[in-house]
C-alpha cells in the first residue's frame, strides 16, 4: 500500500512538471512577444517626439537613457537649453501620467546636471484615456498619442 502511494505522488509531481514547463513556455512566449512590441513602440516614441521637435526647430535627438538606479527614461534628448524626458507606453490613465511626472521631478534632483534649460516632460502612449489628458494639460505635460499630438507642446 505504501509503494501504491509513493507511486500516485510520482504520477501527480510528474504532472505537476509538466504543468509547470507549459507554464515556464507560454510566459516564455509572453516575455518574446512583449520584447517584440515594447522595443518598436520606443523607437516608433522616439522618432515621433524628434520629429515634433524638428517641426519646431529644435535639435534634438530623442533616445532611451538610464540615468541611474530607478531612472530610466524611454524618451530623453538633451540641446543643453531644453531637455526632453519621458515615456513610452501602450495605453496611459492620469495616475501613469502624474507618476511619470513624479518620476522626472525625483531625477531633476538626483541628477540635475542630466537636465539643463528648460525641462519638457512627454508621454507617448498607442492609446489615451480621457482622464490621462486632462492630467497632461494640468501638469503641463507633452502628450502624444499614437503620433498625433494630443496636449501642446509646453513652450
Amino acid at each position: 500500500e505504501l509503494r501504491r502511494g509513493m507511486e500516485e505522488v510520482k504520477e501527480r509531481l510528474d504532472r505537476l512538471v509538466e504543468l509547470v514547463d507549459g507554464v515556464n513556455k507560454t510566459l516564455g512566449d509572453i516575455e518574446g512577444k512583449l520584447s517584440r512590441i515594447t522595443a518598436p513602440l520606443e523607437e516608433e516614441a522616439n522618432d515621433v517626439v524628434t520629429h515634433y521637435l524638428r517641426r519646431r526647430g529644435i535639435n534634438i535627438e530623442a533616445g532611451p537613457a538610464r540615468l541611474g538606479p530607478g531612472f530610466n527614461f524611454t524618451i530623453y534628448g538633451t540641446n543643453g537649453q531644453l531637455t526632453i524626458v519621458g515615456t513610452a507606453r501602450e495605453r496611459v490613465n492620469a495616475n501613469f501620467v502624474r507618476h511619470v511626472a513624479e518620476r522626472v521631478r525625483d531625477a531633476v534632483k538626483a541628477f540635475p546636471g542630466k537636465f539643463p534649460g528648460r525641462v519638457v516632460i512627454v508621454v507617448y502612449c498607442l492609446r489615451a484615456l480621457q482622464d490621462a489628458v486632462n492630467r497632461a494639460r494640468e501638469l503641463g505635460i507633452w502628450l502624444l498619442e499614437d503620433g498625433d499630438e494630443v496636449t501642446p507642446f509646453p513652450g
